[in-house]
């Protein structure tokens, strides 16, 4: 996102609520170092618990989103904390940013020997750039899989191939699902798997070359088992990330699936698979090697499998007893090799009797069979995050309005956690309005606001009321007041929004954040300035009555607001009165007394 559009409360979200507290100390305490930014990437380095600093990578994307990484062991969810850091940086310290030209500025006036030559000298410095360099040239060359159109289906070519990207990556994100049925094991048709490892396996297994996929998972295999003591010992004690076994067994499945074998193949492959899965169960991972044994034992001809291919469907699934641990991963492999081959009959039947509901729903959509789909639906309603990503697909295939039915539906039925609530109502509100259904986008735009109180939202709301914006206005600032007082920062920035520094003040609770208690402060000054001069004592004193040393600079900076609280009301005598004996008791504070004294 560009640095004006990022918020406090944009990186919140991108990690969990300890990482951001720690994240702001270090930021506090001028961890980060040094910190530079060309063009979309910003790089930068914070000081850790490690004598090397922590390198820093943060990809600031146009469309409001932003990836990043750091070289620190973090396994946690979401960002770390120096990017926690790195981040308040970008947003309250824009000064120390060091603005470079972008590589695309840099390598503009090239021509293609100097490239090479560029390419040449990197890679002789860096000797592992040559392998990046051939993955990334393999994966330039990869085409997207051309499937059958589907019957009657109302995208063609080009934008039927757009649309089927575009439903890929909502399958496998983590941002709108976290349902147990989706694939986690690859990013989308067109990225293919996270570990670059894999990747060449993966292009023959999309390609329907099995034989030769089965070649490349064998050598990738032995060398991750043969190393797996040196990476379980990492993992144990916390130095390194171990292996994952995840994608490796789900290609597994899909290249058993994808080649015809022979017996004697079949008995080696088993063979070798058990092998492979004792030793990784030996060090404590699961057996990713289960799903791939069960395919080569079923195959393609599993009788109840047939069935289910037949329309067929019982409570079983396509299991003749107990379905396995491995039977989803089973099924997203069979599904996805279906879907390559266009037998888009069986894709259905087999979605429908595993439980693969979102699968079988964006299928429908596919097909041009919409009316089923919401047929579907309504019978057998899905939770809010799967219809949340079907509406999408249903509106990537060319059926808005069939989208903004689902998303209506789903928002009437489900309670979920604020924020997905939130997320549906605004994409259903920005939908509506580009249909021109002003009566559903004022709607769905109240309950975004509702779901998760925030001061873009509440502008959207009253902007889509028309000529009702009065009430509504009038309404919603009587909910934010019945709120408990939390500290919210969407409510408080609502109410300074407004010019209500009472209402400000009272939803500050006991436990917002110093930045937000800091613009409270600043908008109470010229007329509350007797509580601005005690919420700037409370944030300063503890901090220099406990000898925080290192956060002087900042109980300076709260008494200098406190200084202003008293000159706005009349108290210049009582502030010089206060600052003497803050100079008397701490005079043996020897950073903290010249501090004191810019102040006189």
């Amino acid at each position: 996102m560009p640095i004006s559009m990022l918020t406090e409360g944009a990186i919140r979200q991108q990690t969990t609520a300890q990482s951001f507290a720690r994240g702001s100390e270090y930021y506090d305490s001028d961890a980060v170092l040094e910190i530079a930014r060309r063009g979309d990437l910003v790089t930068a380095e914070v000081q850790g618990s490690d004598y090397e600093p922590y390198t820093v990578t943060l990809e600031i994307h146009d469309n409001g989103t932003a990836a990043g990484e750091c070289s620190c062991p973090y396994e946690g969810s979401g960002w770390c904390k120096h990017l926690v850091a790195v981040a308040l940086t970008l947003l309250y310290g824009a000064d120390a940013i060091e603005e470079r030209a972008s590589l695309a500025d840099l390598l503009t006036p090239l021509d293609v020997e100097q490239l090479r030559e560029l390419v040449r000298v990197l890679s002789n410095r860096h000797p592992g750039l040559a392998d990046e360099i051939e993955l990334w040239v393999l994966r330039s060359q990869v085409q997207p899989t051309l499937l059958p159109p589907p019957p009657s289906t109302p995208l063609t070519g080009e934008a039927l191939i757009a649309a089927r990207r575009q439903v890929q990556a909502l399958l496998h994100s983590s941002v709108y699902v976290y349902s147990y049925d989706m694939p986690s094991w690859r990013e989308s048709e067109r990225d293919g798997p996270l570990d670059d490892r894999l990747y060449r396996a993966w292009t023959y297994i999309i390609a329907g070359e099995g034989h030769k996929a089965l070649v490349a998972l064998e050598a990738v295999t032995k060398t991750m088992v043969s190393t797996i003591d040196e990476s379980y010992y990492d993992d144990y004690y916390g130095d390194g990330e171990g292996e994952d076994f995840s994608e490796l067994g789900a290609l597994w499945i899909e290249a058993v699936l994808t080649a015809e074998l022979s017996a004697a193949e079949k008995r080696v492959l088993q063979k070798n698979l058990e092998a492979w899965g004792d030793t990784i169960s030996e060090y404590g991972y699961d057996n990713a090697f289960n799903g791939a044994l069960e395919a080569l034992e079923q195959g393609w001809d599993y009788p109840q499998l047939l069935r289910v291919f037949a329309g067929e469907i019982t409570e079983q699934g396509a299991w003749e007893s107990e379905a396995p641990y491995c039977a989803d991963a089973l099924a997203i492999a069979r599904l996805n090799i279906l879907e390559r081959q266009g037998r888009y009959t069986e894709y259905l039947h087999l979605a429908e009797a595993e439980g693969q509901t979102v699968r079988f729903l964006i299928m429908l959509a596919r097909l041009d069979r919409v009316p089923e789909l919401l047929a579907y639906t309504e019978k057998y309603p899905c939770g809010l995050d799967e219809t949340f990503l079907v509406a999408r697909a249903v509106h990537a295939y060319g059926y808005p309005d069939a989208a903004l039915e689902l998303a209506q539906c789903a928002l009437a039925a489900a309670h979920p956690p604020a924020h997905r609530r939130a997320q549906l109502a605004a994409w259903l509100r920005d939908q509506a309005v580009a249909l021109g259904k002003p009566d559903i986008a004022a709607e769905a735009a109240v309950l975004a606001f509702r779901a998760l109180p925030a001061l873009a939202a509440y502008q959207q709301a009253l902007e889509l009321a028309g000529d009702d914006w009065i009430a509504l206005r009038q309404t919603l600032l009587d909910e934010l007041r019945a709120l408990p007082a939390s500290g919210s920062q969407g409510v408080i920035e609502i109410f300074l929004h407004e010019g209500l520094i009472d209402d400000a003040i009272h939803a500050l609770g006991d436990h917002a954040y110093y930045d937000t208690v800091r613009r409270v402060v600043d908008a109470a000054i010229p007329t509350r300035p007797d509580w601005a001069i005690q919420a700037c004592r409370k944030q300063a004193e503890p901090i220099m009555d406990g000898g925080q040393a290192k956060y002087y600079h900042h109980a300076a900076d709260w008494l200098a607001k406190a200084r202003d609280a008293y000159h706005a009301a009349g108290r210049q005598h009582e502030w010089q009165q206060y600052l003497a004996l803050l100079m008397q008791t701490h005079a043996r504070k020897y950073k903290l007394t010249p501090m004191l004294k810019t102040l006189l």
